[in-house]
């Protein structure tokens, strides 16, 4: 297969100190096996931040809804579980569709997203909002990146369980040449 038909995907995420969006660090993941689809789960993809679906979706003030999982009492046996199941997650994405091939049309080499993803308790995803950061991206594009993601979610699930429902964000690049 084409090098520029293979997407990489990597994960920015908060550290270990994550306390909020702002604090990111990047781990480079690739896909490297197929998943199997064992469960549709209810979840809602939310493309583009400046869209109607999303001003709708941040009208509900998800935020107060879903919690930070790195609150204070979290112990460090916890974060690091999350953080193992969160790469682990993200890395599926690329799993997920590396059996595909996708001609993308932009020239830029990376086509970088920033997400929010709100989880349920048991770790499905409730919504996964996200935002393509190039400027130059065909509908085409944007429209396969949508059924990725949204075919993603519908079948898998973080591998982790709170007491309550939260979020995390998270950055995720797809290598296009």
């Amino acid at each position: 297969m084409k090098l520029n038909k293979i997407l990489l995907f990597s994960l920015i995420f908060s550290s270990a100190s994550m306390i909020s969006c702002k604090n990111e660090s990047k781990i480079e993941t690739k896909p490297s096996k197929k998943i199997k689809i064992e469960k549709v789960y209810n979840s809602e993809i939310i493309p583009n931040y400046d869209t109607i679906a999303y001003k709708s979706f941040r009208s509900t003030n998800p935020d107060s809804l879903y919690t930070s999982v790195f609150k204070d009492d979290f112990s460090e046996e916890d974060k690091n579980q999350f953080i193992n199941s969160w790469t682990n997650f993200i890395k599926s994405i690329g799993d997920y569709k590396s059996k595909e091939e996708h001609t993308w049309e932009t020239q830029d080499s990376l086509v970088k997203v920033t997400s929010k993803v709100y989880f349920k308790k048991n770790g499905e995803v409730d919504y996964f909002t996200y935002k393509i950061r190039n400027k130059n991206i065909s509908d085409k594009d944007k429209k396969y990146l949508e059924e990725t993601l949204s075919d993603f979610v519908k079948h898998e699930k973080l591998d982790y369980a709170n007491a309550s429902k939260f979020s995390q964000c998270g950055s995720l690049s797809f290598r296009t040449k």
